[in-house]
């Protein structure tokens, strides 16, 4: 019986269930699930895809034991942990105005056709803000809230953008090039999860997310973004 016991103890099963904002659950999440299966092989994960304010109500309910939501201000019912902020990133199609520069400064995009994000997205009050403080109008052709699906327009020659480093990485195929955006826009995500809520298998996945958010190469060390995948 002893030996049963201890076997039961340092089984891996279990069950995580995880809800992130779109441009993580179709870019780094499934590097981090893939990692995180390769050592709790029969832990079930569960990834849903949703806002980010649905995020911290389903989490505070305690329907998901983590999740990853772009936060502003105190919201209650949950633990809030913190995370790298990776830089946001300027995609721009090969031979195109700008495509040559290491760094696209804002000022490098007036007149050009811009693929912006939805507005109930917190990054794109960043980026509009951006463009509001350089005096600089944008040529706005088109609104997606995917971040994918903005990336998927400049890798069609369609205009330029500026979203989440994962994004980029992920869907590149080498129709576009990833260059460091001046001034630098943070793209800021929580993890979060109920309060007192100690999942080990929460708690392992976390750290999973945390070295790839690392992984992630600012503009202080480097000009222009890598166009291999994290």
């Amino acid at each position: 019986m002893a030996k049963i016991a201890k076997e039961l103890r340092h089984t891996r099963t279990g069950t995580l269930r995880v809800a992130a904002i779109s441009s993580l659950s179709l870019s780094c999440m499934t590097d981090a699930i893939q990692e995180f299966n390769a050592s709790r092989p029969a832990v079930k994960v569960t990834l849903e895809s949703l806002n980010s304010l649905s995020i911290l109500e389903l989490v505070a309910g305690r329907h998901f034991d983590i999740g990853f939501a772009q936060v502003g201000g105190e919201f209650p019912g949950v633990t809030v942990l913190p995370l790298p902020f990776p830089e946001a990133v300027c995609v721009v199609p090969a031979g195109y105005p700008a495509s040559e520069k290491s760094v696209v400064e804002v000022q490098d995009l007036e007149g050009l056709p811009f693929i912006s994000l939805g507005r109930n997205q917190p990054f794109r009050l960043k980026v509009d803000e951006t463009f509001a403080a350089a005096g600089i109008v944008r040529k706005e052709i088109l609104e997606t809230s995917l971040a994918a699906s903005a990336v998927a327009m400049v890798a069609a020659g369609m205009g330029v953008s500026v979203v989440d480093p994962f994004s980029a990485l992920k869907f590149d195929n080498g129709r576009y090039l990833i260059k460091s955006f001046h001034p630098r826009l943070t793209f800021d995500v929580l993890a979060i999860t109920p309060p007192h809520h100690n999942s080990r298998l929460g708690h392992e996945f976390l750290q999973i997310v945390r070295k790839i958010f690392k992984s992630i190469p600012s503009s202080e060390s480097s000009s222009s973004m890598p166009t291999s995948a994290y």
